[in-house]
């Protein structure tokens, strides 16, 4: 089977995806409607994409996509525990970033967080949680990302574990399939 996921690799989506089968070829993309795309046009079997946080409430682009009728639909979940870390190039303190990257979700589940830790830091929305490092890395300004410790490791350090407003923060992920409307078509 192939999942299509909100990649790049080290996503919570690409660990959500890896939690509903262990087994699958993962096809991480870009963003949430490349995915219900690659599910609607039989690219996937089966996509995952972020739905609602219990801090951050729904997932905009993914509501919008699933009442268009897409030609995906929501067949499953997965609740996923997700603790977000803030992570740095090497040597680069709390103090001095002036930017910090994430998926607004992400943003939006570390708030408090970040007005009480870096009110300094302007906050910019990147395409995923993992993509949020490519951003800190491209950036001439002293940068951060919030993503999952497992998107850190070997790429930045990380200098704040944990960071979400809540400590019990969730995330739940849908699984999409192909409709039968769709897969029916020209058959």
């Amino acid at each position: 089977m192939r999942i299509a996921y909100l990649g790049p690799p080290g996503t919570f989506s690409e660990e959500a995806a890896t939690r509903y089968d262990g087994n699958a070829e993962l096809l991480p993309l870009t963003t949430i409607a490349e995915v219900f795309e690659a599910v609607s046009s039989g690219l996937a079997e089966r996509g995952v994409v972020p739905f609602e946080s219990t801090l951050g409430g729904p997932v905009a682009a993914t509501a919008e996509l699933l009442a268009q009728q897409t030609g995906a639909v929501a067949r499953d979940q997965i609740d996923l525990p997700t603790d977000h870390c803030l992570a740095t190039r090497c040597g680069v303190s709390a103090s001095e970033v002036r930017v910090v990257f994430s998926h607004p979700q992400a943003i939006a589940e570390c708030r408090a967080y970040l007005e009480r830790r870096l009110p300094q830091a302007r906050q910019s929305a990147s395409a995923s949680t993992a993509a949020a490092l490519d951003d800190m890395e491209r950036c001439a300004e002293p940068a951060a990302a919030i993503c999952s410790q497992r998107a850190a490791e070997g790429r930045a350090e990380i200098i704040a574990r944990r960071i979400q407003d809540r400590p019990d923060n969730t995330t739940r992920f849908i699984i999409l399939a192909r409709s039968r409307r769709e897969s029916t078509r020209g058959a």
